[in-house]
């Protein structure tokens, strides 16, 4: 309890230094409030998100439907041809998963990414990460069952059946639904969270967002751009985008831990995932600064800092009330919290980058223990000092080096035992030697001459057992030091204590020693019984480590691995893509002018440059935003109550008069008639404003790095169209115009694979969805006002956007970009390309698509700023 000084001690005197140092100042005494809410739970709005399980709105049925229209429209796309079908002799991307599947499963892992007699890397040599080569390793064992010719090693190369061409489309099948499906539906439902209003009638309530949820997850399931490139021209993009989705949900359900882990994941099935890094990285990098207040935390780290800002605030209205004239309670006068925003930093930082250390060195380490020398040969040089030992030879080994205990007269005649001399010591140790170690002792020159004649021959040793030995080391050495403290403390000890104290301590002393005997015992067996259960498993697995003539080492195999994963030789671009590069080197021709290396630089520069204000918003404007905006819910649901209220009290004032009374009822009916179909036609939608910001950071980090990046290809384009289509019910124009045009900027590379029939009824289909909400009266544009914090104050941003999504604005935009497109197809069906220019069309559609990707850039980013600024 605080209590009242004395009349010594005056209010407001000032604080003692000795009792004041280091303790927080009376300058944040207005955040104290703030901060003992915040250590409670913030605002509630984690809450409201739910746990990642909850099961979002609508019914089981509405999913269903999306799912099987969804499969039947990838059937339809997988009925054309695949990438290079009967095109010797590299053929395409779908042979390349093919050879993938055979080389995984027919070579050992050191081999993979090597360059061997059996795997040449000339012809379509692995270059996805480890994730994906696993993956390869998987669906390759299912079709050695299903078709073993397809993955005869060598003699398989175009292999190409009917029946083996439906396994690997139902491949993609089931990726999609296994990882993508679900991550498109998570994230649909945090982005558009439960937001329960009432309808008038009773208790009754409605979910504002079901609509706009289910249309988002549609438009997901749906997206033209993932249907041409997964299964069209086949891959497995919807591993790695659902991977990247599915951690942009967990960021949202404030479970970071598990963030950072599908992240790493995404990251090691493709590196294209690279492109959502800087989202990933400043989100994560904001919450270790503690930028995100009140917007939930996780569990592991919560409970700590929570009690960490309790004692803070208490401590600071300690300190308020001890100028006021009380006085202090010692425990709370020493109480020392220094540097907590550092620790706090430090320790996210660790409990984050525990998990991506963990999840990549799970998935790179069979590539280090495979190409590792002999690793058995250097552990089994370990096995004889991992045996155990006898207890004469841990007494002896472990026997505490203590003084001579001098018995006097006295202590016998009181009938104290008396203590061994040295001499009797020594004569008992060599009484109770191992009789090896007396054999030893006798016939050394015989020794030496079995040992050389049983010695194997010497193994050459290698970073484990160089590793191991240290560390065997370092712990002998710090038993040794710790002996000789117990040994100095001991004779001190006996210095000052009687007879039989200085027999109570030896005692002491040899249970000590010989504990410390038995823990090095122990290690050094579990060490050697874990080593030989990794070995074991590695050879279960397929990963035994090769002999010596072919050993590359483990820091070779990770840098092979890194080197095929990140090929700088392959070029600043591959291919008629539409971005910055390829459109500069039609005047410059940039490659053949300027080393490689020099522009990996320039693109790197660039690329950052472009970021540069994505990272500032999602290092300071983002992390505020809220979860959930319940301010707007509950304004909207008090304005609603006082309409109903108003009729209500019309029609109790209406007394006697039938007629007047009847028409208020029908009025009230219509009123709450038009409240239900408001709702249901999503005219309601609450968008959660941090989900918001969130996909689109991950839309604009994708475009940026496709405008600017390094050896981009035309599929990385895929990155920006899948979180853009779960915008959809936020401004529908804009997503059908832009997945419209971002299709239209692959269009090269899906006519060389014959899927222009695909692509034409893609288009089509987009064109009429629009034309369907359009003609069930679905807003096609949500306000910035129903889902931004502070949305009517002044800001430059709201204006520009506000600029941007005039009718006329729209109308121009969108008609210039469909004529463009339209005139582009048609001069291309046509008109022959001329003879000096065969690549002309292409060109055009590169560069055209540049012009309309580089505005939608421009778009997502004034868009993300009026939200957060």
């Amino acid at each position: 309890m605080l209590q009242r000084q004395g009349s010594s001690k005056r209010a407001g005197s000032p604080v003692p230094e000795e009792q004041g140092e280091g303790l927080p100042t009376d300058d944040d005494d207005e955040e104290e409030e703030e901060e003992l809410e915040s250590s409670d739970g913030g605002d509630g709005s984690s809450s409201s998100v739910g746990s990642i399980s909850s099961s979002g709105g609508g019914g089981l049925m509405v999913w269903l439907l999306v799912a099987m229209v969804g499969l039947a429209l990838r059937h339809f796309v997988s009925l054309y041809p695949h990438s290079g079908r009967h095109n010797p002799p590299m053929y395409g991307d779908y042979e390349a998963q093919r050879h993938w599947m055979e080389v995984t499963w027919n070579l050992p892992v050191r081999d993979w990414y090597f360059d061997t007699p059996e795997n040449d890397l000339q012809y379509w040599g692995l270059d996805y990460p480890p994730l994906s080569a696993f993956f390869a390793l998987g669906v390759g064992r299912v079709s050695a069952w299903f078709e073993p010719a397809s993955v005869e090693l060598g003699a398989s190369r175009g292999y190409d059946t009917p029946a083996h061409r439906a396994f690997m489309r139902a491949s993609v099948y089931l990726t999609d639904l296994v990882v993508y499906l679900p991550a498109a539906l998570l994230l649909a439902r945090l982005l558009f969270p439960e937001a329960r209003v009432s309808t008038g009638r009773g208790a009754r309530t409605l979910d504002a967002n079901l609509s706009a949820r289910r249309l988002s997850a549609a438009a997901m399931v749906f997206c033209p751009s993932l249907l041409l490139i997964d299964h069209g021209h086949f891959q497995y993009n919807g591993v790695g985008i659902g991977l990247a989705l599915a951690a942009a949900a967990c960021l949202l359900a404030s479970r970071r831990w598990l963030a950072c882990v599908l992240f790493s994941l995404s990251l090691n099935f493709k590196q294209m995932a690279l492109f959502y890094a800087p989202v990933f990285g400043c989100v994560l990098l904001g919450w270790c600064l503690g930028q995100e207040r009140g917007a939930g935390t996780d569990a592991a780290v919560d409970n700590f800092e929570r009690a960490d800002a309790k004692r803070q605030a208490l401590l600071r209205r300690a300190l308020r009330m001890y100028r006021q004239g009380y006085d202090m309670p010692d425990s709370l006068a020493e109480f020392r919290m220094p540097l907590p925003r550092v620790r706090r930093f430090l320790s996210r930082v660790v409990y984050l980058g525990a998990f991506v250390v963990l999840t990549f060195g799970a998935l790179n380490l069979p590539f280090c223990i495979a190409n590792a020398p002999d690793l058995r040969g250097q552990l089994q040089v370990l096995a004889p000092a991992a045996e155990p030992l006898s207890w004469n030879e841990l007494l002896l080994r472990y026997q505490p080096e203590l003084p001579k205990v001098i018995v006097s007269a006295d202590s016998r005649e009181d009938g104290d035992a008396p203590a061994l001399a040295a001499e009797d010591e020594d004569e008992v140790g060599a009484a109770h030697a191992p009789a090896n170690e007396t054999a030893a002792a006798a016939a050394p020159g015989e020794m030496d001459d079995s040992s050389e004649q049983d010695t194997p021959a010497e193994v050459k040793p290698s970073w484990v057992s160089t590793v191991v030995s240290t560390l065997t080391q370092a712990a002998r050495r710090c038993l040794e030091e710790s002996t000789q403290q117990v040994n100095a403390a001991a004779s001190s000890a006996y210095q000052q204590l009687d007879h039989k104290s200085r027999l109570g301590q030896q005692y002491a002393s040899t249970i000590v020693h010989f504990s410390a005997a038995r823990l090095e015992t122990f290690s050094r067996q579990l060490l050697l019984a874990s080593s030989d259960a990794a070995l074991r498993f590695t050879e279960a697995m397929g990963l035994s480590p090769p002999g010596t003539d072919v050993a590359r080492g483990c820091v070779a195999g990770v840098q092979q691995v890194a080197h095929r994963v990140f090929p700088i030789a392959r070029g600043l671009f591959e291919d008629k893509v539409a971005n910055f590069w390829y459109v500069l080197s039609i005047p410059l021709d940039v490659r053949n002018s300027v080393d490689e290396s020099r522009l990996a630089l320039l693109a790197l520069l660039a690329t950052l440059a472009a970021l540069l204000p994505l990272i500032y918003l999602l290092l300071r404007a983002v992390p505020s935003q809220p979860v959930a905006l319940k301010e707007l819910l509950d304004e909207d649901e008090e304005k609603w109550k006082a309409q109903c209220a108003a009729v209500d009290g019309a029609i109790a004032n209406a007394g006697a008069n039938p007629i007047e009374r009847r028409e208020l009822e029908h009025e009230k009916e219509d009123l709450l008639a038009q409240r239900s179909v408001l709702v249901a036609s999503g005219r309601g939608v609450r968008p959660s404003p941090r989900g918001a910001a969130l996909v689109l950071a991950l839309i604009a980090s994708a475009l940026a790095c496709f405008l600017f990046g390094f050896q981009v290809h035309e599929k990385s384009i895929l990155l920006a169209a899948v979180p853009l289509a779960a915008l959809l019910p936020l401004d529908a124009g804009v997503v059908f115009l832009a997945s419209s045009f971002l299709c239209f900027s692959m269009y090269p590379l899906l006519e060389k694979d014959g899927l222009t029939w695909a692509y034409g009824c893609l288009q089509a289909m987009l064109l009429g969805v629009a034309l369907m909400l359009w003609s069930l009266d679905v807003p096609s544009l949500v306000p910035l006002e129903d889902y931004a914090r502070k949305a009517e104050s002044p800001s430059a941003f709201r204006g520009v956007l506000a600029a941007m999504r005039g009718k006329w604005a729209r109308m121009l935009v969108g008609a210039a970009s469909v004529l463009g497109m339209v005139a582009v197809h048609v001069l291309h069906a046509t008109v022959p390309a001329p003879a000096a220019l065969p690549h002309i069309y292409p060109l055009l559609y590169s560069v055209s698509s540049f012009g309309m990707i580089l505005l939608l850039h421009v778009y997502v980013l004034v868009w993300l700023c009026a939200l957060v600024c």
